[in-house]
């Protein structure tokens, strides 16, 4: 097709401070934190490891 390529977007990388990652931390081990923030928090750290 004309020999051209859609480009690919990489997503934005993702800074977290020491602080925010302990914050996100404490959400998640909350024991009244709702589940959805709580994995939303996870998804967050998680991004960091990739």
């Amino acid at each position: 097709m004309g020999g051209k390529t859609m480009p690919r977007l990489a997503p934005t990388p993702l800074k977290l401070t020491e602080t925010e990652r302990t914050q996100l931390q404490q959400v998640i081990k909350r024991h009244n934190t709702p589940q959805q923030i709580a994995l939303r928090a996870d998804i967050i750290l998680l991004s960091r490891l990739i």
